[in-house]
């Protein structure tokens, strides 16, 4: 009975991430309120103050449904690398963005992130959040690209950071041009494409 209503309670919690995503995306962040997601949802205000204390904790939760699975994939393919540590970083960047077309939430919950969330001070503990991860995300990379140019595997000319911020810029930059408009191009097909021409810049040869 316990396990039950453990998952019965998980499966209330994800309902609410769910309509969370509906409602943010067509009333944007700063004017949906925790009343209107647990009528979306069909629970009680209650229950969403049950799993979440506030909005910034759900738009927390929400940020984290589709940061891990990206983290824990590139976590695994860093794991199994060979050590090419350049082609680790090129698969990484491969996989993540094959996933980012893929998943119909991670697509949603990236727009709500980047083009419907006024940053208002509700929200700033997770907005600083965010700030963190990011920035070890880069720092991440950028030893990587340090280990590639120990590796001999990268251009004399290539700075490790800059080349960190580069690729960053380019994999977020044409995830939210898709994003806009997906008749813009042809995705994931463009976006390896464009990796390739980034690779193929920095790469040794």
């Amino acid at each position: 009975m316990a396990r039950r209503t453990k998952a019965e309670a998980e499966a209330t919690r994800e309902s609410i991430l769910d309509a969370a995503i509906e409602v943010f995306l067509e009333k944007g962040v700063s004017r949906t309120t925790l009343e209107m997601i647990a009528r979306r949802a069909g629970v009680t205000r209650g229950a969403v103050y049950w799993h979440f204390k506030d909005k910034n904790d759900l738009f927390t939760a929400l940020a984290e449904r589709a940061r891990a699975p990206m983290a824990e994939l590139a976590d695994s393919i860093r794991e199994s690398s060979e050590g090419n540590v350049l082609e680790m970083i090129h698969e990484v960047c491969r996989r993540v963005l094959k996933t980012f077309v893929d998943s119909k939430t991670q697509r949603e919950i990236y727009t709500v992130l980047w083009s419907r969330c006024e940053y208002v001070s509700e929200i700033n503990p997770s907005v600083e959040r965010q700030k963190v991860l990011d920035a070890e995300s880069m720092d991440q990379l950028t030893k990587d690209f340090e280990t590639a140019k120990e590796q001999g595997l990268l251009r004399d000319s290539v700075d490790p950071r800059a080349a960190t911020v580069a690729l960053m810029s380019l994999m977020k930059g044409m995830s939210i041009l898709w994003l806009r408009d997906p008749e813009l191009y042809e995705m994931p097909r463009y976006g390896e494409e464009m990796l390739d021409y980034y690779f193929t810049g920095i790469r040794r040869h």
